[in-house]
């Protein structure tokens, strides 16, 4: 894997913090919605990620 095209050899992982039931899985669609309190989870959970990597 690169990084962003810099040549430069790098690791990467994608997490998105968004945490939903398959049959609610609707990003991307026409009706693309998420459940409110499935965002404020989403946005704690990435807090937390950040400031543990950040030490």
């Amino acid at each position: 894997m690169r990084a962003f095209g810099t040549g430069h050899p790098d690791q990467a992982a994608i997490v998105s913090g968004l945490f939903t039931e398959p049959a609610d899985y609707r990003t991307h669609g026409l009706d693309e919605r998420i459940e409110i309190a499935r965002l404020y989870d989403g946005r704690e959970f990435l807090y937390r990620l950040v400031r543990q990597l950040a030490e």
